[in-house]
């Protein structure tokens, strides 16, 4: 800390500055290329100490547009933490203009003395699109990065060890801030104080638990209305339940009635075994006199078959005996044939000679040649005659054969039938006994057990009957029983989900009851307003201290937390900043007027910075006002600038955005970084202003 330091007069003192020259985090660089509307690499050097100027018309040469000062402060936050206050970030911050070039952030920083370099780019023509932290570990640089965009910010966020709005609440005043706070409501006003002491968190949990707690609100009216219906439910069910003495009686009268259709179940088994006997019985009987007369027709059969063997013998004896000679005339018949063939042979020689022998060669006289063929015709008449009277008596033997053959054939059928008749009288005969053996075998069995058909057919219709009303009787208590059990287990589960319904709700209105005072302890009656207090002290120490720099001791300005009400008579709880001139009057800073209020604002502005780095227990050595000499007049902006001479000497790189070009005679500025836009596209321009004063 600064020791105490005379400034204009003995009467006012800086007694403690934050000692910002060791800063914990210090922006050394900024590159910016192809981001919103920078075309190439523009770099901006931020020297320790050092006090700067951001000018820039508010206009395109030709074309009104903004020239790009902000721009700064969101290609720094996007380098850092992928976020801005327009969501200007991934592909939504390339130059549209210049889409192929993409678009590249990268800052050099020192943090805790270890240098840092990061880069942002996306779509770039030589770095791609890559999100990388470089640490330099006294040798090389070393990359960190992760395997998606959210790790390498968690790295990022291990080494700055600050937040989105962290950071924006220290290095970056917008130009709207501190009327917002001195011109809104209580609320707003907390609202604004929370933002800046990091107190989104708080702000969640209790919304968080504030949606819990009416959710559970809710459960709880709806498990109200069930547990309503459950009731109504289980006194309507209450009656419907039978006693287990009842169910226990039901079941043994179940069972008894089981028992008795086992019985029947038997006894209908034995007189369907009754009655199957008898229907075999029966079968048998009209079996035995159907054989019976099936015998006796095969004995009438034979009794009047003409079959008689010894005619039938006769037969076969004619047959054979007329076989044999039939025989022997074919045989005759036959030497005879061969030998008149054989005569026709030597006659038809004979008549071919022409008067010389053929197996001597001797010359045959004419009268012996005659005499020859003379011989051979006669023999040849006489072969004929036989033969002709052989065929005769063939034919006659023959046609007498087949007559013997036609009354063989017939005798053999004869034959035939009367052997079938008597084969079948005795395979009648047979199962005729067979049958009568059974009879006598089911007789000897059954003896005199067997009912008569008649009283089977009761007995048994009389079982079916009663068999048939102990199942209805038995299925009626079955089903009521089930309807018993059902109604029991319905009755359980109602009663179940009951008294869960209850038990519900007991844990949720007791977690109601905790969330309510979690609510408490965490908004704005609680934690949240213990920090506002807590804070308070530290707030008012560097605002006095700025207003002494600002108004030279004229004003002193305080938070409190409680103003009185209109009565003057009792205080109202409500966060405001009171001022208080040389006389002692106090009064709320929104009663100053427009001008007053915007040269008290630069002392807020650098309270609130102060209160941002206490909180976030990091410094950071940049500090980017935007126009913070509107509205003031030549006097309100000497003393601005005094302040921001102030600032420097503590060790902060102050840029000051500004349209008032008089600015510069005000005060001892170290450089001016312009704004020129052409074309849509921004560069910059960089001035030595250090040896105009």
């Amino acid at each position: 800390m600064h020791q105490k330091k005379e400034l204009r007069g003995d009467r006012f003192y800086l007694h403690a500055l934050p000692a910002l020259n060791t800063m914990d985090i210090q922006i050394n660089e900024l590159e910016i290329e192809g981001y919103r509307s920078y075309g190439e690499k523009q770099v901006i050097a931020f020297e320790p100490g050092q006090l700067y100027l951001l000018t820039g018309d508010n206009r395109d040469r030709g074309i009104s547009s903004a020239a790009g000062k902000s721009t700064i402060i969101k290609a720094l936050t996007c380098c850092l933490f992928e976020e801005t206050d327009d969501d200007c970030v991934e592909d939504r911050g390339i130059n549209t203009l210049l889409p192929e070039m993409g678009c590249r952030i990268a800052t050099s920083l020192t943090i805790d003395g270890t240098p840092i370099y990061i880069v942002y780019a996306r779509s770039h023509i030589q770095d791609g699109t890559q999100w990388t932290l470089y640490r330099h570990d006294g040798t090389d640089w070393q990359p960190e990065k992760g395997a998606k965009l959210k790790e390498t910010k968690a790295i990022i966020k291990k080494y700055l060890r600050m937040t989105f709005n962290q950071f924006v609440n220290q290095a970056y005043v917008p130009q709207t801030r501190v009327a917002d706070f001195i011109d809104r409501t209580d609320k707003e006003r907390k609202e604004i104080f929370s933002n800046i002491l990091n107190l989104e968190e708080c702000e969640r949990y209790s919304k968080a638990a504030s949606t819990w707690r009416k959710e559970l609100d809710a459960a709880v009216k709806m498990n109200k209305g069930a547990i309503s219906v459950l009731e109504a439910q289980v006194a309507a069910a209450q009656p419907k339940l039978v006693t287990p003495y009842q169910l226990k009686e039901w079941a043994e009268i179940c069972k008894t009635l089981s028992s008795r259709r086992t019985v029947i179940q038997e006894r209908q088994a034995e007189l369907a075994e009754e009655a199957q006997k008898l229907h075999i019985i029966a079968e048998l009987k009209a079996r035995e006199q159907l054989l019976k007369q099936e015998v006796i027709a095969f004995t009438l059969k034979l009794h009047s078959a003409t079959y008689s063997e010894s005619n039938h013998t006769e037969i076969l004896e004619q047959s054979s005996i007329a076989d044999s000679a039939t025989l022997d005339l074919q045989q005759r018949l036959a030497m005879v044939q061969a030998e008149t063939k054989t005569a026709n042979t030597a006659f038809a020689r004979v008549n071919t000679l022409i008067g010389q022998c053929p197996t001597c060669e001797r010359p045959i006289p004419p009268a012996d040649l005659h005499n020859l063929r003379m011989q051979y015709s006669k023999q040849l008449g006489q072969l004929k005659e036989k033969e002709q009277g052989l065929a005769t008596a063939y034919f006659a033997h023959a046609e007498a054969q087949k007559k013997l053959k036609d009354t063989l054939r017939k005798a053999q059928e004869e034959q035939q039938e009367y052997s079938q008749n008597q084969w079948g009288l005795a395979n009648k005969n047979k199962q005729l006994a067979e049958v009568q053996e059974q009879l006598r075998e089911l007789a000897d069995i059954i003896g005199d057990g067997v009912n008569i058909p008649q009283a089977i057919h009761k007995e048994q219709k009389e079982l079916s009957d009663e068999y048939t009303k102990l199942a209805h009787q038995e299925a009626t208590l079955a089903m009521n029983i089930t309807s018993a059990e059902q109604a029991k287990a319905s009755y359980d589960k109602l009663h179940t989900d009951l008294n869960r319904r209850i038990e519900e709700n007991t844990k949720h209105e007791a977690s109601i009851g905790y969330i309510k005072r979690c609510e408490e302890m965490i908004g704005d009656k609680g934690f949240k307003s213990f920090k506002i207090h807590a804070s308070r002290d530290s707030f008012n120490n560097s605002l006095a201290q700025y207003l002494t720099i600002l108004t030279d001791g004229e004003l002193d300005g305080r938070l409190v937390t409680a103003v009185p009400k209109a009565d003057g008579r009792s205080m109202k709880t409500e966060l405001d900043i009171i001022i208080t001139d040389g006389t002692k009057n106090s009064v709320p800073i929104k009663q100053y007027s427009g001008g007053e209020k915007a040269s008290l604002s630069l002392a807020i502005t650098g309270a609130f910075g102060d209160l941002a780095a206490e909180q976030s227990n990091c410094g950071i050595n940049l500090l980017l006002l935007d126009e913070p000499f509107a509205n003031l007049d030549t006097f309100g902006e000497e003393r601005a600038v005094r302040l921001l001479e102030k600032l420097r000497e503590c060790g902060k790189v102050v840029i000051a955005i500004t349209n008032h070009q008089g600015v510069k005679e005000r005060g001892n500025f170290d450089r001016e970084i312009r704004a020129v836009k052409e074309n849509h596209i921004t560069r910059l321009e960089f001035y030595d202003l250090s040896g105009e004063h």
